[in-house]
């Protein structure tokens, strides 16, 4: 590089420019999850901290100030995030995670249950996944049409810690025959649909 002043005095230095390191982040793949899933988003990036910007957003923003991002419950529909990130010069990179709602109906009735008081199989009830909240109603009906247990607004078997809530084969305090019995159950999904469940289990002792 050469200088020339007012006086036509000139100055020859040598300046070597070097390329900067082409700033990076990556938020990891495109992602279909369930109702009910929990993720955590652990961007990689080489750009070093302390950042003048960190931010995510998913329509307005949703998080300032934190690299990893906590999704507890998926939304109702597919969105994109994007997290962007600028360092002290003002140098700004940015990334996007595409998530894709998948809705299962994670629900799951015994054919057969025995309550013979071995502790297994004592009771017949609803199971569910993640995406269920509770059962809002459980039916029992005999081979004629007759409701012998009825049962409303409990959670689904995997997350009832007492194990309190089903049919124990009793109608009125008297064990009932061993045959097949007709249920149909209401549940509700975390996104508020409600679904019936209707099917036949097996009474043994």
């Amino acid at each position: 590089m050469e200088i020339e002043d007012a006086n036509g005095c000139r100055y020859t230095a040598q300046i070597i420019l070097n390329n900067p390191e082409q700033l990076t982040l990556d938020v990891g793949p495109d992602l279909t999850l369930s109702y009910g899933d929990t993720l955590v988003v652990v961007p990689v990036t080489n750009m070093s901290p302390p950042y003048t910007n960190l931010e995510w957003l998913e329509g307005d923003t949703i998080c300032t100030g934190c690299i990893n991002l906590v999704l507890d419950i998926i939304p109702e529909l597919s969105n994109i995030y994007r997290l962007t990130l600028a360092d002290a010069n003002g140098c700004e990179v940015s990334d996007f995670l595409r998530v894709t709602l998948k809705r299962n109906r994670n629900v799951f009735a015994p054919s057969a249950f025995s309550p013979n008081f071995d502790g297994t199989n004592e009771k017949f009830t609803i199971y569910g996944g993640r995406d269920v909240i509770r059962v809002k109603s459980l039916q029992i009906f005999d081979r004629w049409g007759d409701m012998v247990y009825t049962e409303e607004d409990f959670p689904p078997f995997d997350m009832d810690p007492t194990r309190q809530h089903g049919w124990d084969g009793t109608h009125g305090g008297k064990e009932l025959t061993p045959t097949t019995y007709v249920y149909k159950a209401e549940v509700v999904f975390i996104d508020g649909e409600i679904i019936q469940v209707f099917g036949e289990v097996a009474l043994m002792r």
